[in-house]
């Protein structure tokens, strides 16, 4: 919409209208602030603009539910999160983040958002799950937020577990790097 439809419908629906100067990134492109933009920085996996678009990290909620245990098995174990199919979220790939507890405690995590490739060849939707670094506990039922602060790279299939392997350190790494811990 835009300020005169706001206007035409603040009467039916009782509200008022205060028209504010759009805001630009500040980056130097000439482009307001806005949902769109958002919504396109999150399409592409540009979180950091999302972040400075929204004024804070881009965070999707949801339950931590089971999974299959693959993680687990290969010694990376998740935190799979069910997000409503209704949210805009990031691009599929890997990212660095925080997840945070309903009880405040924050955990630097690598993110996980896509259809995993290497162990399903063609997966209907994409799965949020996240690696917390330096934590060994159950989060099961929980209702956590995920926030997203940096892209590491786009998902792909690996030719096997090992490769896998090897790249997930590398993602661990990487978010430590840009966590800075």
């Amino acid at each position: 919409g835009n300020v005169a439809l706001l206007r035409e419908l603040g009467p039916k629906f009782d509200f008022d209208v205060v028209p504010v100067e759009l805001i630009s990134r500040g980056d130097g492109v000439d482009e307001p602030v806005s949902s769109t933009a958002i919504r396109r920085a999150l399409a592409g996996g540009q979180v950091e603009l999302a972040t400075q678009l929204l004024g804070h990290h881009f965070e999707a909620r949801g339950k931590v539910v089971h999974g299959d245990q693959r993680g687990r098995t290969i010694g990376f174990p998740t935190a799979n999160i069910e997000v409503p199919k209704v949210i805009c979220i990031p691009a599929d790939g890997v990212y660095a983040g925080v997840l945070t507890r309903a009880n405040g405690d924050a955990h630097v995590c690598a993110i996980n958002l896509g259809r995993r490739p290497t162990f399903y060849e063609h997966a209907d939707h994409s799965l949020l799950e996240a690696h917390l670094l330096d934590f060994d506990g159950d989060l099961y039922g929980e209702t956590v937020r995920v926030s997203f602060s940096h892209f590491l790279r786009g998902e792909r299939k690996f030719e096997n577990i090992d490769a896998l392997k090897m790249q997930l350190k590398h993602d661990i790494e990487q978010t430590r790097a840009v966590s800075k811990i």
